[in-house]
């Protein structure tokens, strides 16, 4: 079935199958939450993410790890609602404007396949096009207008951002230095910390 009416195209010719998965392996939080919940064998109702529809079944279950398949079923979407969808991230680019909280605004609109809060710094020459043409000369704080990304489906999104910070062509200051010396070791210490906590969920079976 997965062969002949799933609608993700990474799977799909696999019969839906995900593999082995952990709890925080990426997946989306909804599919995730309920894949953790199914004893092997067991059909989930319909699951409801960014993605689409989703039907899972569980397959096998190891310590840590999850084994299963699904089926999604993808909205058809027309040249209609990608306008309602502009019509939506333009009313949230004025409501952030008009000073509502960042964080009201990500629980109501924001979609969870994508990520959120403050992204790392980029030079201006390697954001990505869309990117690029809404940053164009806007100052911090500055909110532009709402533009179109394609997604993993490729389905059109847009997105709202603001501009936290934004310094000039040339050497680097001894505080952005700092600071960047500062930011990768919190990085380090972040990975350090997942790669500990990885090693104390992996199972081992030996068998000799």
């Amino acid at each position: 079935m997965a062969k002949r009416e799933s609608m993700d195209p990474g799977t799909k010719n696999v019969g839906g199958d995900l593999g082995w998965n952990r709890r925080g392996s990426g997946l989306v939080p909804q599919f995730e939450a309920m894949m953790f919940s199914l004893r092997p064998g067991e059909l989930s109702p319909i699951v409801k993410t960014s993605f689409g529809y989703h039907i899972i079944r569980v397959d096998r279950v190891q310590p840590a790890e999850v084994k299963a398949r699904h089926i999604l079923v993808a909205p058809v979407i027309d040249s209609n609602d990608v306008h309602l969808a502009l019509l939506r991230a333009d009313t949230v680019a004025d409501l952030w404007r008009k000073g509502a909280s960042f964080d009201s605004l990500v629980v109501k609109y924001h979609d969870t396949a994508e990520e959120k809060g403050v992204l790392q710094p980029f030079p201006f020459d390697s954001l990505p096009p869309a990117y690029r043409t809404a940053v164009g000369a806007l100052k911090p704080t500055d909110i532009p207008a709402p533009f179109a990304l394609t997604s993993a489906t490729g389905a059109t999104k847009y997105a709202v951002i603001q501009i936290t910070a934004r310094t000039a062509e040339g050497q680097y200051s001894l505080s952005e230095e700092r600071e960047l010396i500062r930011s990768q070791l919190a990085y380090e210490k972040q990975a350090r910390a997942l790669l500990d906590d990885l090693r104390k969920q992996t199972y081992v079976s030996l068998r000799l």
